[in-house]
């Protein structure tokens, strides 16, 4: 019965993503985004504008903030109504009305400007500021108090604050709609009349089960609706306690998930069908908090919106490239926005190094705009025709983010502790790996995927089990031991094939070495597999990375305040200057080497075709075993001509073209040689 259950639900997640293809492709534009915050917008003398000081935005400060936007080389603005998302200019309908008008003002003074306009709103929050003291004050909970969001004890999440509490003033009332009640239709129909002032984007905040941890951690929601919805897809009462050790506890955990990444799918289709781009911030990005806040980005990026992740490194700039990897793998189609708050220069440049690695966009919020890079966006177009339109990812490696194991562990979060030794194992060793989330990945997404790492992954399914079990396998703490619910297995699972995380090697057709401090990004030309794009963001601005390869390679560096500069040679190094180093590289067809998927054959096997052969051949070659394997090529009298091949590789089968137009006519000895065994193929040139 839990099987088929959870079969359900797997089929239901495939359908959604199915059905969001349609709909999910990005436009170019928001791929390209050279982002500048206009900040806020006061559409009127809000109090939130009292409170600080201000006046309501006029139409010349908004001509000369779009101006300045211009003057920076930005082509995408972003603004603010009115700091938070406020009752007054967004639920109270005069207000509204007033907002409206505002934004349709900016909306064409940018357009004017050849300018894309983004508006930030709140998914689920609404402040009032000064309600505490002002009891006749038109509040959410107030006028729609059947709106709210109801924890597992039956309050609802609305607090009046005393001081500032976080991003909430003083005095003010802070409520949270639940994601299920009327609040889904209302804020659909303000997108609706957000979408008639021609914006072309939506940014969606503050989309969380409730957001304010300051107030306590709180679990919700038990609303009525929210109850109703448990009941109909689980079969069972929402909980009246927190009970880790309940099963009915887990699933209205992972129900959480599914509500919020539906609801946020569904304002994303309203947005789309009226021509807006619609996106989502979230600071859960890889962390304990997305099971509390119930918005775990990789799971709710599968309802077909892309996220920003609101990335806070408070000097562990690794956790923030961790993080901003996580949320580009999540759906490696989708663009993203990477929002950081430097509080300095070095800051700001080393969260601009980051976003490189794995976006096309770059936002520098308000409290950026000082600090950040000078030569940030012609950097970007520096680089944009020739590697950011072109690239790909490529990995051969899957690290596995188990969402389930980790809310399920989130009193311990030994889950997260795993996943993240894991990560930085494979960052320090410079494997080309992708992070996959367990809960939400398919068979395509494993295809090229050779190695997948298994980190604090207790609770497994048994579809995703079948979907990893032929794979090699690397276990870091405990996987395997629970079923989808976290009940314990009779036996855990076994994995035929396995291997030790530190055994994992880049799977490249070059060498390469770099200090531990520095973490890479691997991508191909998407027209040209042997063209590849190398991002190292580097912790430490000292050492060197080396390429080597038995085959001359060319290529080009590029750094952010540096000329460009080009390199060759069949060992290439390249200083660390910066915290970005950007690498173009060519490799030779001589010696590119590509996997294929099916599985290897017992024996270690060599053949050549065609054979005999004019100026080019192809070798296929099955490696039982993975580790260094070297393919050379010797004449009759036993000779050395040339290295064709060497690096560390996985078990599996491979082809790789060799180009022989250099050599005489004749007849050749190829060597297949691994750790423990060699086989020969004779191959004959004829010209």
């Amino acid at each position: 019965m839990k099987k088929n259950m959870f079969f359900k639900l797997n089929l239901y997640i495939l359908i959604l993503f199915l059905s969001s293809l349609a709909y999910a492709e990005y436009p170019q534009w928001s791929k390209e985004m050279k982002v500048w915050p206009f900040d806020i917008l006061y559409p009127f003398q809000t109090a939130f504008a009292t409170k600080n000081g201000e006046t309501a935005t006029s139409d010349a400060e908004i001509q000369a903030r779009l101006d300045d936007a211009v003057a920076h080389d930005a082509n995408t603005v972003i603004f603010y109504i009115d700091e938070e998302q406020s009752y007054e200019t967004f639920v109270d309908e005069s207000g509204f009305s007033q907002t409206l008008s505002r934004i349709q003002y900016l909306v064409e003074q940018g357009h004017n400007r050849n300018l894309k306009i983004v508006c930030y709103v709140n998914g689920l929050e609404v402040i009032a500021v000064g309600a505490k003291d002002d009891p006749q004050m038109p509040t959410l909970a107030r006028n729609y108090p059947d709106w709210l969001q109801v924890d597992v004890y039956g309050d609802t999440m609305s607090w009046l604050t005393t001081g500032q509490t976080s991003w909430v003033p003083p005095n003010s009332e802070d409520s949270w709609a639940s994601p299920l009640r009327p609040w889904s239709d209302f804020f659909k129909s303000r997108i609706t009349s957000l979408a008639e002032t021609g914006l072309d984007g939506i940014y969606m905040d503050a989309t969380f089960l409730p957001g304010m941890e300051d107030f306590g951690v709180k679990w919700a929601s038990t609303d009525s609706s929210f109850d109703a919805a448990f009941q109909d897809n689980y079969g069972l009462p929402s909980p009246t306690e927190v009970n880790w050790d309940s099963e009915n506890w887990r699933k209205w955990i992972y129900f959480r998930h599914q509500v919020i990444r539906d609801y946020l799918s569904a304002m994303a289709d309203t947005a789309r069908a009226l021509g807006m781009v619609p996106f989502f911030e979230s600071s859960s990005c890889d962390l304990p908090s997305g099971t509390h806040l119930a918005n775990d980005v990789a799971f709710t990026v599968s309802g077909g919106l892309a996220c920003s992740p609101e990335i806070e490194p408070e000097g562990n700039y690794k956790a923030a490239f961790r993080m901003s990897k996580y949320t580009r793998d999540a759906n490696q189609d989708f663009p993203i926005w990477f929002l950081g708050w430097p509080v300095n220069a070095e800051a700001a440049r080393r969260e601009y190094s980051i976003t490189l690695c794995h976006s096309g966009n770059y936002y520098p919020t308000s409290d950026a705009t000082a600090y950040y890079p000078a030569h940030s966006f012609s950097f970007m177009d520096q680089i944009r025709e020739p590697i950011l339109n072109k690239r790909i990812p490529t990995q051969h490696t899957a690290l596995i983010y188990p969402m389930r194991s980790k809310d399920y562990t989130y009193e311990s979060e030994s889950t997260f502790s795993a996943y993240v030794g894991a990560f930085t194992t494979l960052a320090q060793d410079h494997v080309d790996f992708r992070i996959l989330p367990l809960e939400t990945m398919s068979a395509s997404d494993l295809t090229n995927i050779a190695t997948v790492v298994l980190a604090g992954a207790e609770s497994i399914s048994d579809e995703e089990y079948d979907l990893i079990k032929d794979k090699t396998v690397a276990l870091v703490g405990t996987n395997g031991t629970q079923d989808e619910w976290g009940n314990t297995r009779s036996e855990p699972l076994q994995f035929p094939q396995t291997t030790d995380i530190a055994d994992i090697a880049p799977d490249l057709p070059f060498s390469i070495q770099a200090p531990a401090d520095t973490y890479i990004e691997y991508y191909r030309d998407r027209a040209d597999s042997n063209h590849f794009f190398i991002f190292a963001y580097n912790d430490k601005i000292s050492g060197d990375i080396i390429f080597t390869d038995s085959q001359t390679m060319t290529g080009k560096v590029y750094e952010i305040d540096n000329d460009a500069y080009d390199i060759s040679g069949t060992s290439i190094t390249v200083p660390i200057v910066d915290y970005l180093e950007v690498i173009e590289l060519n490799t030779s067809a001589t010696s590119v080497l590509e996997r294929r998927e099916k599985l290897p054959g017992s024996h270690l096997v060599l053949n050549a075709y065609p054979n005999p052969f004019n100026a080019q051949t192809v070798f296929k070659m099955n490696i039982p075993v993975g580790g260094t394997v070297s393919l050379k090529l010797y004449n009759l009298a036993g000779q050395e001509i040339c290295a064709i091949f060497k690096s560390r590789i996985h078990a599996g089968k491979y082809e790789i073209r060799f180009d022989a137009q250099n050599l005489a006519s004749g007849v050749y000895v190829a060597v297949l040689k691994t750790e423990k065994t060699f086989v020969t193929k004779r191959i004959v040139l004829i010209k």
